[in-house]
């Protein structure tokens, strides 16, 4: 393995810390350090775009991916907002959809509704070419499961429910007692030791 591809974290009870209701410096610098590494961050949450606060980072759809997510809209009738470099559009629901945006403070002014739902036709679009096993995955939940089961390095924090900690790979410390920081540090120094193994392994 040339290197760690990609770590992906979930964000509530990972990242952002409920115990002292931050992000510790601790684990802001484990993930500049990975990122130094040339590693890919991915931020997998189950929060709405606008309540993380800022693009983190972005995963594009393939055009089949894309319009499969259209066919669904429409034979559902569900509201559909698809996101693009320019403008974010509304493809299906938008009356129901503004009033949601309303609630949080978003200006209509931020989208282009599109009735016709086909803006995407006209956009391309590529996924990242991950080897999971060559990635790492940090959650605490169980809707993190698949998460972490798909990583070559699924690790549960230290105060992840239990069906994740029987899942994971590694568990380490809590959220709140630099739990990313001395995983990352501990996975950084097999990774660069010359008897690390390939895929990226490491055991609880």
């Amino acid at each position: 393995m040339s290197k760690i591809q990609a770590a992906v974290f979930d964000v509530d009870g990972t990242l952002f810390d409920y115990h002292d209701k931050k992000i510790h410096d601790s684990t802001v610098k484990a993930v500049r350090r990975l990122k130094e590494d040339g590693t890919v961050i991915i931020i997998a949450s189950g929060r709405s775009y606008p309540l993380l606060g800022r693009e983190v980072c972005s995963y594009r759809f393939t055009f089949d991916q894309t319009k499969t997510v259209v066919e669904i809209s429409k034979a559902y009738g569900c509201g559909l907002l698809l996101k693009y470099n320019d403008h974010s559009y509304l493809y299906n629901k938008s009356d129901e959809m503004f009033q949601v945006f309303n609630n949080i403070g978003l200006s209509r002014d931020a989208f282009i509704e599109c009735p016709s739902m086909d803006h995407h036709r006209g956009e391309l679009s590529h996924l990242l070419g991950l080897d999971s096993r060559q990635c790492i995955a940090f959650g605490d939940s169980r809707n993190d499961l698949e998460m972490i089961r798909w990583a070559g390095c699924g690790i549960a924090m230290g105060n992840a429910c239990q069906e994740l900690k029987d899942c994971a790979d590694l568990v380490c410390g809590n959220s709140w007692e630099n739990g990313i920081a001395d995983a990352v540090g501990r996975i950084r120094a097999e990774h660069n030791s010359p008897h690390r193994l390939s895929p990226l392994i490491v055991v609880k």
